[in-house]
């Protein structure tokens, strides 16, 4: 029992930090697609035509270009339902050249909805919405036992091996070597939080 809520403590620790970080650059690329968090404010602003509701993910900097292109695009908006979905592209695509500008990345037009999506981030996205980290848990929780688990019995069924079969040695060495780098990993984002929680969090520090 002891045991199980240290393992909660610690995975909600990796839960806390991400919360509180800035999101990394490696997380950069979900903000670029249309199934974004930023998009998803861009489109509320140009929808509901309350610009605050994007002017908060941009730098104060930016505000006037944001004022105005926003301004432009709800001009262009009456002019028809072509007209207002090209309003809208022009409106998104600034939003999100200009949030690369503050980031210092390069702005590479806007990718198709999916594209930076993962599981983790998704449910991480509605734990705020529903006000529990029931679910980010659970999914958290199993995905480290697995992957420990994997590699843990990967090295137990070739621990045996025969002393002077040398390619039975290095096999039990390489497996040793990956249960060790997942486990060490594992800890190093617990200990640094900002070098290790990300979008591909899940696809690659936790790889197969």
């Amino acid at each position: 029992m002891k045991s199980k809520s240290l393992f909660v403590f610690l995975i909600s620790c990796v839960i806390s930090a991400a919360l509180a970080i800035s999101m990394p650059s490696k997380a950069f690329a979900r903000l670029d697609t249309m199934d974004g968090p930023l998009i998803k404010a861009a489109k509320k602003a140009f929808i509901k035509k309350q610009i605050n509701v994007i002017l908060v993910w941009l730098p104060e900097e930016y505000e006037d270009e944001v004022r105005k292109a926003f301004d432009k695009a709800q001009n262009v908006r009456k002019f028809g339902q072509e007209a207002s979905e090209l309003a809208e592209i022009y409106f998104f695509e600034t939003v999100v050249r200009l949030y690369c500008m503050g980031e210092g990345e390069p702005y590479t037009g806007i990718k198709p909805a999916g594209l930076g999506s993962s599981l983790l981030l998704s449910t991480a996205d509605k734990s705020l919405e529903d006000g529990s980290l029931k679910e980010l848990f659970k999914i958290l929780t199993h995905m480290i036992r697995e992957r420990v688990r994997d590699r843990f019995i990967n090295v137990m069924v070739k621990k045996s091996f025969n002393q002077n079969n040398i390619d039975a040695a290095r096999a039990y060495v390489k497996a040793y070597v990956k249960y060790v780098e997942c486990v060490n990993k594992i800890y190093e984002a617990l200990k640094n939080p900002t070098e290790y929680i990300s979008s591909d969090y899940d696809s690659a520090y936790l790889q197969r």
